[in-house]
């Protein structure tokens, strides 16, 4: 995976801490969602530095642009966890004195909103990019530098028991997810919990109808497509179709289905709590399930 070098890190951190910062991770920002580029001097920025050629993300510029995107975010949020209003259990007052574990926590911004109560809170991501910038998005948010290592979901580097709380938001797509929850139930300890956020196939199938309605875009249909059918493929077979990985991405996403996810949290020991379980306004699903007690 494509790191920055320490002179890309220092170049990084000067400007997005300097006074054109806040022009240079907006202009970040619209360039990843599509948006027109405001008058500042953002975007001239972010070509100096090699993040943007025209009025494209290079290759690296993708890969800061993500933790950049969930600052952005956050700062919305004013400093909450993302869709606490829909499910309280998402809040942070929610992990008080408790082991939490976050897979894919990318910039880190997950673990800054649970960082306003005490806990343990540690993030694993296998994107070296998302890791180097974290302290970055720290300082910015006035916030301690969050605990985290680079890792992937499928070999978690720590001991049996570890953790309380296994939390995934908008990330297990690109997991193994079989092997991934095995780790969960691992280090998990005897009262643990799994907290998984994301899309499942059935929502993502008519998203990929009216998308295609929207733009006529055939990449865009060949992507969906390759993902329905990776996802139909990996639901049968417990491997992708189609293995290959992207410039800021571990691979193509799958997304399984809600009767999919509460089979396999069952094979390893969870009962999925029906009650607290819910639907986002975003077609994800925020999936909580604990142990059974076997």
């Amino acid at each position: 995976m494509r790191r920055l070098t320490d002179a890309e890190l220092t170049a990084a951190r000067t400007a997005l801490l300097g006074p054109d910062g806040d022009d240079l991770r907006s202009a970040m920002v619209d360039l990843t969602l599509g948006r027109p580029i405001g008058s500042g001097t953002g975007l001239q920025l972010a070509r100096q530095l090699g993040w943007a050629e025209g009025d494209r993300l290079t290759e690296v510029g993708q890969l800061v642009a993500d933790p950049l995107r969930e600052l952005a975010f956050y700062e919305e949020r004013e400093g909450t966890m993302a869709s606490q209003d829909v499910v309280p259990r998402l809040a942070a007052k929610c992990y008080a004195g408790q082991r939490v574990i976050e897979l894919g926590s990318g910039g880190g911004c997950n673990l800054l909103g649970l960082g306003v109560v005490e806990g343990w809170f540690v993030g694993i991501d296998p994107m070296p990019v998302s890791l180097q910038i974290m302290p970055i998005l720290a300082e910015i948010a006035g916030r301690p530098r969050p605990l985290a290592a680079e890792a992937r979901a499928e070999e978690l580097p720590f001991a049996d028991g570890s953790f309380d709380v296994a939390l995934c938001y908008s990330a297990h797509q690109y997991f193994d997810v079989n092997r991934a929850v095995a780790e969960m139930d691992r280090v998990l300890g005897p009262d643990g919990e799994v907290i998984i956020v994301g899309m499942s196939l059935w929502p993502f199938i008519p998203e990929t109808i009216v998308r295609f309605a929207r733009t006529r875009s055939l990449g865009t249909l060949k992507y969906d497509t390759v993902t329905i059918l990776n996802t139909a493929w990996y639901q049968l077979r417990g491997r992708r179709l189609v293995q290959r990985a992207g410039a800021n991405t571990t691979g193509f996403p799958i997304y399984p289905s809600g009767r999919f996810m509460r089979r396999l949290l069952r094979r390893h020991g969870f009962a999925v709590d029906e009650v607290t379980t819910s639907r986002l306004p975003s077609d994800e699903t925020a999936l909580i399930a604990r142990r059974t007690g076997r």
